[in-house]
């Protein structure tokens, strides 16, 4: 079972929050869910009450990986008691897992989806082609802070809330600038390098889950993922790069509930890299005892 570092939401708040937003939608406007169905690859498929999802992988070759793609849902703006059942059903279905967004826009359904069909995938500098995994939310407030990206991809919605790794509704800051054009979106080394940071965390922690799950268990997933984004972070400062490195120091700090990085002597310890040849585990486990960690 894979393992995702957020936290479940309050299913009764959310549902009433979303609700008094979505129901009171300006008119002229339409309100979507987006929901990212690779989450339920060999699971449940999810079904809504009065709608069809639109699967936005529909062209080329993108069209076999159909049964996994991003899915809009159109709400019911128009009958409280459908789009209650609507939201409910959604929340539900996607509670734990980092699969839903909602949009409002005032265009149709098949009108957003079409305004995608370019940005389903981006180009990098060595003309490498990569998903835009943007219905992960996970990866979507760090799209939302790459402007080439976010004035493309958010040009057609007038809000987009997600739910953040802490449970709660997230409010995206929409594109000063929107921008529409037809070609491939291109991104430079520096975006692609803080799209890969952005899931190192989860990289990690995905890592603890098949090793280490007991130190998991222990506290929510957005607490782990604090922990391990904190471990990475001093890794960082410290140069500390290698992965096997960071991921010994993320074993430690969980089993220290984050006391170790936090300790300045830490700090130190890293930045002078004693342990060598010998291997951090084993320098790491001696300086915890020494230090009164263990």
């Amino acid at each position: 079972m894979a393992y995702y570092a957020v936290r479940s939401y309050d299913f009764p708040a959310l549902l009433a929050d979303l609700f008094g937003r979505v129901v009171n939608a300006a008119e002229g406007h339409y309100w979507y869910a987006l929901v990212d169905t690779a989450f339920d690859h060999e699971g449940k498929t999810l079904r809504i009450p009065g709608c069809e999802g639109l699967a936005l992988y529909q062209q080329g070759q993108l069209a076999a990986l159909s049964g996994v793609s991003p899915a809009l849902y159109a709400l019911s703006t128009d009958d409280t008691d459908q789009l209650k059942r609507q939201l409910s059903r959604i929340l539900h279905h996607c509670q734990g897992r980092p699969m839903l967004s909602f949009i409002r826009s005032k265009l149709r359904v098949s009108d957003l989806s079409k305004g995608w069909q370019r940005l389903l995938e981006v180009e990098t500098e060595e003309k490498e082609r990569y998903l835009l995994r943007f219905a992960d939310t996970r990866v979507l407030p760090t799209l939302a802070g790459q402007e080439k990206i976010w004035k493309r991809l958010a040009a057609d919605a007038t809000a987009w809330w997600t739910i953040g790794r802490d449970g709660q509704l997230l409010d995206l800051a929409l594109p000063a600038l929107p921008e529409h054009n037809e070609e491939t979106l291109q991104i430079d080394n520096d975006c692609l390098a803080e799209l890969l940071r952005a899931g190192e965390v989860d990289a990690m922690a995905d890592y603890m889950a098949g090793n280490f799950p007991d130190l998991l268990a222990v506290r929510d997933g957005y607490a782990n993922y604090e922990i391990l984004d904190q471990t990475l972070r001093l890794c960082s400062g410290q140069c500390v790069f290698g992965t096997t490195d960071q991921y010994a120091l993320g074993v430690a700090a969980l089993f220290t509930d984050g006391r170790l990085l936090t300790a300045p002597e830490t700090s130190t310890w890293l930045s002078e890299k004693t342990w060598g040849e010998k291997g951090i585990e084993d320098a790491l486990a001696e300086f915890m005892e020494n230090k009164g960690f263990s």
